[in-house]
């Protein structure tokens, strides 16, 4: 049985901080080695909803409207978790942190207010920063953002609708190298449209990148995404085991490729960034 949908919360703002109080320990919580250099360490989100285009992601949770709590009470959170807890690093959990980008000096003007310093890492987009922006943040303790690529072939951005354009991967990225921040590239294969040689494709500008590390994810089109519907027009699509739907098995494989040939290429993406005699530390 499953209720109706309901109403989004509109204001963010309603809602309690959270229980911190009921965790023992937070610093017995470690993230992956990529994701921090300091600890302990907490997880902070500051809104909800999306409202990029991405036909891979599934935004049936927080849908695509934007809702944000006010710098207010992400600042109360925030003094709370330093304060209380010792909490010396934040990652930003929002889908794009850097979405309303007046947002960042407003809060950090509350938190120098309570004299309140941390480093902290977030999610963002190359079409939502600039040079200006990133040394404002790395100004506020940031040492890490994670761009969301995905893809080398313009044909295959566009088919996903990532709304993006390589040259400003390139100059964002190198402009956060030049600067001193780390950068970590969200990349995923398997794309309705995909095939071997648009994968190369993708693989050989991730290494013309200055990218600190890679994640590269098997395309999998969720349920309330935008591709599940129309996969079968691009591949075939594995739905006999759901707990497969984890974007590290080819649940979708595109017409004239096969399952061996995706786990093959995630393993020599990871493999030829990794073992260049040139790469770029992650810390």
């Amino acid at each position: 049985m499953q209720t109706l949908p309901r109403s989004p919360i509109e204001n963010l703002d309603a809602l309690p901080l959270p229980a911190y109080d009921m965790i023992p320990d937070l610093g017995a919580y470690v993230p992956s080695p990529t994701w921090h250099k300091t600890r302990p360490h907490a997880t902070v989100i500051t809104g909800r909803g999306c409202p990029n285009q991405c036909t891979f992601c599934d935004q049936s949770i927080f849908g695509r409207k934007l809702r944000q709590r006010s710098t207010e009470h992400v600042a109360a959170e925030i003094t709370l978790l330093v304060r209380k807890f010792g909490i010396r690093e934040i990652f930003f959990a929002d889908d794009t942190f850097t979405l309303n980008s007046h947002r960042i000096p407003a809060l950090f003007s509350l938190l120098d207010e309570e004299n309140i310093r941390f480093s902290w890492a977030c999610m963002c987009r190359v079409n939502t920063v600039d040079e200006e922006m990133l040394r404002y943040m790395k100004s506020k303790g940031c040492w890490k953002v994670f761009f969301g690529i995905e893809s080398g072939p313009p044909e295959i951005l566009k088919r996903i609708k990532k709304n993006i354009q390589l040259e400003q991967v390139e100059k964002i990225v190198t402009l956060c190298s030049k600067i001193g921040i780390k950068s970590t590239g969200f990349f995923m294969i398997g794309h309705p449209g995909e095939s071997p040689e648009t994968i190369e494709e993708t693989i050989r500008f991730a290494l013309s990148l200055p990218l600190g590390d890679v994640s590269v994810a098997l395309n999998t089109p969720f349920p309330g995404s935008p591709q599940h519907p129309e996969a079968h027009l691009y591949g075939s699509m594995d739905t006999t085991d759901w707990r497969q739907f984890s974007q590290h098995r080819p649940c979708f494989v595109p017409h004239g490729m096969t399952v061996e040939q995706l786990l093959e290429a995630q393993d020599n993406f990871y493999r030829r960034f990794y073992s260049r005699p040139k790469t770029y530390s992650i810390f």
